[in-house]
């Protein structure tokens, strides 16, 4: 009884709502309906970057003005900022303890904008070496045997520490590898040798001259690109780090991507030439005919800058020496490859 019952009512109230639908439903005018959040940001921030600016500071711009939304943690060791400061789209994040130069670290924290969206992020960090010695790219070579491996070096133009300056073989957010130079304080004159494969057999060694050589190997790398490439030299690791040095070398033969070979080469250089970081006659559409000329160069003939000549970020600066004319860890050598 009681089942009929229910089924009755149920029945009965599905009958009456039905009634009420067709009788209110289709006649009555209720209006234009309205999308509460038109008008409304309903967008969260983005993160643009988090770049460490001193040993003790670190600043993370946002997309729009962001306010504090929680708590700010170094994910290395958990510790709590001392301070953070809002101004705008960007916050500033102070610490007691000094960050490591060179080393890498990870940023939490949660933002919100005046309209109420938030963010949570967890961001890679580079601590920042105030002290950053002077370098330039000052020779190198990209057809390397096991006897003679691929490798760069680097010259030293002011004393400092080499602590997270970062040299890629590649454009820099699709580098092929790259190596992060560890601490090691160093004087102008010194040399830096990357061993782009095989490993040094000694890591320092003091010149005839008093200047010292440091090598460092890059683990896991296959070498250089033979014939067509970019060398990068940055102040760190991070996507937006500055420039400090570029080269770009081309074999003038390869035909694809403007005589570079590769489309993420060829938007590489473009970069560096719009950058002003690479010369090239023709800025708007730069091709291979600007970069250095690898075409005879070899294990033993590296590419290297004309001693005694300024740096005016063109190929002219550089060129092949003689076979076994490369001197890495030593003053470049002025003699120059014949045909």
């Amino acid at each position: 009884m009681a089942r009929k019952a229910c089924r009755k009512f149920t029945r009965a109230a599905t009958a009456c709502l039905l009634v009420l639908w067709g009788t209110t439903g289709c006649n009555v005018d209720v209006g234009p309906l309205h999308d509460a959040f038109i008008g409304k940001d309903r967008n969260p921030p983005i993160v643009l970057s988090v770049e460490s600016i001193s040993s003790q500071c670190v600043v993370c711009t946002f997309d729009e003005p962001v306010r504090q939304d929680g708590s700010f943690r170094w994910l290395a060791d958990g510790e709590s900022p001392e301070a953070i400061a809002e101004d705008g789209a960007t916050i500033r994040i102070s610490t007691k303890r000094f960050l490591p130069k060179g080393a890498r670290f990870v940023v939490e924290g949660r933002v919100r904008d005046d309209a109420g969206n938030s963010t949570w992020f967890s961001v890679p960090c580079w601590g920042c070496n105030e002290t950053l010695a002077g370098l330039k790219i000052n020779e190198f070579t990209t057809k390397g045997t096991d006897a003679n491996p691929d490798r760069t070096e680097l010259l030293v133009t002011d004393d400092g520490d080499i602590a997270g300056a970062t040299l890629s073989n590649g454009p820099l957010d699709t580098w092929d590898t790259r190596i992060i130079l560890p601490s090691q304080a160093v004087c102008a004159g010194d040399y830096i040798v990357v061993w782009w494969k095989g490993h040094p057999k000694i890591q320092s060694e003091c010149n005839e001259d008093g200047t010292h050589t440091y090598s460092f190997a890059v683990d896991g790398s296959p070498g250089l690109s033979a014939n067509n490439g970019a060398l990068v030299l940055t102040e760190n690791p991070a996507a937006q780090a500055a420039i400090v040095d570029a080269v770009v070398y081309t074999n003038r033969e390869t035909t694809t991507y403007d005589g570079f070979g590769s489309k993420p080469l060829q938007e590489m250089v473009r970069h560096l030439v719009a950058s002003g970081y690479w010369k090239c006659a023709d800025t708007a559409a730069p091709d291979a005919s600007c970069g250095i000329d690898s075409t005879h160069t070899s294990a033993t003939r590296s590419m290297a800058r004309v001693p005694g000549l300024p740096d005016t970020d063109c190929a002219s600066d550089w060129f092949v020496t003689e076979t076994r004319g490369a001197t890495f860890g030593e003053a470049n050598t002025d003699r120059r490859y014949e045909r």
